[in-house]
Formats: structure tokens, sequence, C-alpha cells
């Protein structure tokens, strides 16, 4: 199979599962269905992205089966472990992306303007109450900040469309925060989702061109 309709068919089998995903929250069903239907999308890439990558330890399919363990927990309502697995899935992605650093000029300019960006995350964390939830915040910001930093200083031709699905990431997490501690945000799970989703299939997506050529 071509590398291109091997893409496709992924795009496909993507798309389809979030479909469902979405059909959930209008289906009258067991209590497990919305969960596992938030768990497959994203453990569906991981499973792609690890036979693209070929055999041995690959970091981004790590770090998408990770995240699909993440979306388990939230739909748990298992928070903190939620917290947890997805800066786990961040630090593998830094793994991944450290492997081929090169900063350049431009991005170093990235680096710092996601630095000052990062610097605004205390506001969200002055609204969190519980003391050992806002140990965990602040760790996860500081690790899907290094995350976004080493997107965009890795040496790759796809350099800034991985910054970009990284700042997409970034944006999903905002909103979570914002409907959680400061105002509830109409339609969140819409907004959440969908770019959750959009970040996380640019990445896949990304390695596995990469991968097989």
């Amino acid at each position: 199979m071509s590398t291109q309709r091997y893409i496709n068919t992924i795009t496909a089998g993507f798309a389809a599962l979030v479909i469902v995903y979405a059909a959930s929250f209008a289906a009258d069903d067991p209590a497990w269905l919305r969960p596992a239907a938030k768990t497959l999308p994203v453990l569906f890439l991981s499973i792609c992205a690890w036979r693209a990558g070929g055999s041995g330890l690959s970091f981004v399919p790590v770090a998408l089966l990770l995240s699909s363990m993440g979306d388990l927990a939230g739909d748990l309502h298992a928070f903190l472990w939620q917290i947890g697995l997805f800066a786990a899935a961040h630090t593998a992605y830094i793994a991944a992306f450290c492997r081929r650093r090169r900063p350049t000029r431009g991005a170093v300019i990235f680096v710092v303007m996601l630095a000052l960006a990062a610097a605004l995350a205390g506001y969200f964390i002055s609204h969190v109450g519980d003391s050992t939830e806002k140990i965990f915040i602040t760790i996860y910001i500081a690790v899907i900040t290094c995350m976004c930093a080493t997107a965009a200083l890795q040496q790759s031709s796809y350099r800034a469309l991985y910054a970009a699905a990284a700042l997409v990431f970034i944006f999903s997490d905002a909103c979570i925060a914002w409907n959680k501690y400061i105002e509830p945000i109409p339609h969140a799970a819409v907004w959440i989702m969908s770019t959750y989703f959009a970040a996380q299939y640019t990445i896949a997506r990304l390695y596995i061109r990469e991968r097989l050529g």
C-alpha cells in the first residue's frame, strides 16, 4: 500500500471513530459506551503510528497510547490520573522531538513567546482551589510547554506543523481549564475535543508520513 493510500485509510478510520464518539452523546446506551468511544480514536492512531514505525520502541506511538488512556481516565472522572497520563504522554513527545533538536532563530523567538504564554498560565493556577490539583496542573503546564518548545526546535521539514499542532493541543487544554475553573464555556466539549483530536491526528499523520517517506 502506498504512503498516501495508507494515510487516507487512517484518516477515514479516525474520522469514523470520532463520529462514533460524537454519536455516543445522543445515544441512550450503557455507561461504558462513551468512555470506550472516547478512547478509541487516539488508540487507533497509536496502533497505526506503531505499525508505520516498525519494530522497537518509538515515542510517538507511546505518547498516543498514553493519551488514549488519559482520555479514558477523563471520562471516568479520574482527573488526577488524566493529568498524570497526559503529562507522561507529553514527556514521550518531548523525547521524540529532542532526538532531532536543532534551534533556529525563528524557533527561538517562538519559544520566548511560548514562555510568556506559560507565565500567563499562572492565572489559571490561581483559580484552582485544591492544593493537590494545583501541584498536578503546575507540573502539567510545565511539561506541555516543554513539549511545544521541543516541537518547534526539532530538525524536521514538518517542524512548523508539529509546533502548530502542539499549540492547538495547548488551546484545547486551556479550554478545559477555563471551563472547569473560571467560567463555563458554551458547547465546551465541542471546542475541547475538536481541537484535541485535530492536534493528535496532525502529529500522528506527520509522524507516519516521515516514517514511510
